[in-house]
């Protein structure tokens, strides 16, 4: 058996999935406390 790439990946593809993680923000809430504020705020609406 022989994998095989589906398509060709062009490099700019490549470099911009490389520099994703440097343009992230990182949350200031953890999760549990992020899907609780959203929650609410479906309440009140």
């Amino acid at each position: 058996m022989r994998l095989v790439a589906e398509k060709r990946v062009s490099r700019e593809s490549i470099d911009e999935l490389r520099r994703a993680p440097a343009v992230q923000t990182l949350m200031k809430v953890d999760a549990g406390t992020f899907i609780r504020t959203m929650r609410n705020a479906d309440d009140e609406v």
